[in-house]
């Protein structure tokens, strides 16, 4: 879902049914009554650049972003720093926890 809560919202799908419009409309009723000035809609993807746009994906862009920085900033630590006047020292791979 792109947009803000009391105004203009879009949600975005990749797929379209009958059943996913009464759920949604069901949800955009019920959201109207918290926030007055909203008005929502449902638009499906028309091309794949919009695929960016779907939550897991946006999810997936920043666990890239956070892992890729992790490793920029450990990789300055005074440890990391010493190990590698070693030699070819690397980190190759991080697990981040929430």
């Amino acid at each position: 879902m792109t947009g803000i809560c009391d105004g203009e919202s879009i949600f975005l799908t990749n797929f379209h049914s009958d059943k996913f419009q009464t759920t949604f409309d069901n949800l955009s009723k019920q959201l109207v009554i918290h926030f007055p000035n909203a008005s929502y809609q449902i638009s499906s993807f028309e091309n794949k650049e919009q695929l960016s746009d779907l939550p897991q994906n946006r999810q997936q862009q920043r666990k890239i972003l956070a892992e890729k920085t992790a490793i920029e900033k450990l990789s300055q630590t005074p440890v990391m720093l010493k190990l590698q006047e070693f030699g070819d020292v690397a980190i190759r791979k991080v697990k981040l926890y929430s």
